[in-house]
Order: structure tokens, then C-alpha cells, then sequence
């Protein structure tokens, strides 16, 4: 009965984000125009269906990364509905600032009642986590690829390699903390626990911030392989949106290149 209840009380919740989806599509076609949007679309011709699919491979590499890392709690959801939640997710995100945030809460409030909030906010951080981990790591290898292969003005060579040493820092950096379990959670609640007026927040959710960063580090010590294996996944997805957004700009010039020549 508890369940029920619950998937009754999270209806408005899911009708609301329903809403807002149909709404943000809205707004990204009026904000990017019709008309251009139209030309683009005719310009790119049948290799939009291709830059879709190819796109749609990326959405499903991310899906199933975040689904490893449910760990038996995935069988509890189907792979369809957390594909749908990432979309919207991601959707809601576009808006940028704190949208991001409310699509990631999205995901957590909308797993279903038989995953644990813990569960939930703990697979949604690990996802999150790991895309800007991988995304930083694909960063490094292409900002050291171009160093070493082309020319450049000495000035972009210097904000380059700062930018190198930032990046090779911060993936340095969280993997020690995961390997060495630096509780990184508890130590920043305790931290706002000082604050007067977050004090009666923080003591109400100690139990849950705990439980989350459990689960978080126990990820990495406990299931290696699930671990490893959603890390790659977001490599794989990382290098499957570069290369689409590859193949639709030299699809684009090509058929630029083509019309201007008929001209």
C-alpha cells in the first residue's frame, strides 16, 4: 500500500515534468528560430537522420552507464524509463544555472518507489560524477594532442597547459579521494552544520548524507567491475557525441561546398 500511495503522490510530479518538457521544446525551437532551424534541417538533408541516430547511441551509452551504477536496483527499473528520465534530465538542463540541479533531482524523484532515496541520489552523484571525470579525461588527451601536433602562439600555449595542469589535477585528485574514501560529504555537511540557520537541516539529514556516501564509496571498493564499467561507458559516450558533432559539421561544408559550387 505504501507504494501505491507513493506512485500516486509522485503523479503530479510526473505530469508536471510532462509539461515542462513539452514546454522547454518549445522555447529551444522559438529561441533558435524556425526558419534557421529549418534551414539547417534542409541543409544537413538525409544525414540528419544519421546525426539523430548517432546521437541517440550517445543518450543509450549514458543510460546504461548510469544504470551499472543501480547495481541490483536496476532490475527494478526498466531500461526504458531511465532512458526517458536522462532525456528529460538532460532537457531541463539546457536551461543552465540551477536547472541543472532540478533535472538531476528529476531523475532521483522519478526512479520509482522501489528504489531507496539513498539509492537514487547516490547512483544519480556517481553518474554525474563520472561524466565530468571522463569528460575532463577526454579534455587532457585532446588539449595535449593539439600541443604536440600543431603550431601555436606561445601566449595560447601557456593558458593551454594551465588548463592541461587543472584538469590532469582534478582527475588526480578524486580518484585519491575515492581510493583513500575521503569523506567528502560528511566533512562538507559538518561544515554548514555551523551555520545557525543550516544546522536543524543538516542534523535531519545526517543519516541520509551518510547512507549516500556509503554507497559512493563503496561503489568503487565493493563492485570494481560495475564500476569500471560504467566509467567506460561515459568514455564511450563522450567519444560518440565528438563524433557526431564531427561528422554533421563536415556533412554541413560538404553540402555548403556543393550548392556554392552549382552556384
Amino acid at each position: 500500500m505504501s507504494r501505491i500511495r507513493l506512485a500516486r503522490a509522485r503523479l503530479p510530479l510526473r505530469i508536471l515534468g510532462a509539461i515542462l518538457g513539452i514546454l522547454l521544446f518549445l522555447h529551444l525551437i522559438h529561441r533558435a528560430g524556425p526558419t534557421k532551424l529549418l534551414a539547417s534541417m534542409v541543409a544537413l538533408g538525409w544525414g540528419l537522420a544519421l546525426v539523430i541516430a548517432w546521437g541517440g547511441v550517445a543518450h543509450i551509452l549514458k543510460t546504461w552507464a548510469w544504470r551499472l551504477t543501480l547495481l541490483d536496483g536496476k532490475y527494478q527499473v526498466s531500461f526504458a524509463r531511465m532512458l526517458g528520465l536522462r532525456l528529460s534530465s538532460e532537457a531541463v538542463g539546457q536551461l543552465g544555472g540551477l536547472a541543472q540541479l532540478f533535472g538531476e533531482g528529476l531523475r532521483v524523484s522519478l526512479l520509482g518507489p522501489a528504489i531507496p532515496l539513498s539509492h537514487g541520489i547516490a547512483s544519480v552523484t556517481i553518474d554525474r560524477a563520472f561524466f565530468v571525470v571522463s569528460a575532463a579525461v577526454v579534455s587532457f588527451l585532446g588539449l595535449s594532442a593539439i600541443l604536440m601536433m600543431l603550431p601555436l602562439p606561445h601566449k595560447l600555449i601557456f593558458y593551454a597547459i594551465v588548463f592541461v595542469c587543472i584538469l590532469l589535477s582534478f582527475v588526480l585528485l578524486s580518484a585519491i579521494a575515492i581510493r583513500n574514501r575521503w569523506p567528502l560529504f560528511s566533512r562538507t555537511g559538518e561544515l554548514l552544520g555551523c551555520v545557525r540557520y543550516l544546522r536543524p537541516l543538516i542534523e535531519r539529514k545526517h543519516a541520509l548524507i551518510h547512507s549516500v556516501e556509503e554507497s559512493l564509496l563503496d561503489f568503487y571498493h565493493s563492485t570494481p567491475k560495475a564500476f569500471w564499467a560504467s566509467l567506460l561507458l561515459n568514455f564511450a559516450c563522450h567519444v560518440a557525441d565528438r563524433r557526431g558533432l564531427s561528422y554533421c559539421e563536415a556533412h554541413w561544408h560538404q553540402t555548403h561546398l556543393v550548392r556554392c559550387t552549382r552556384n
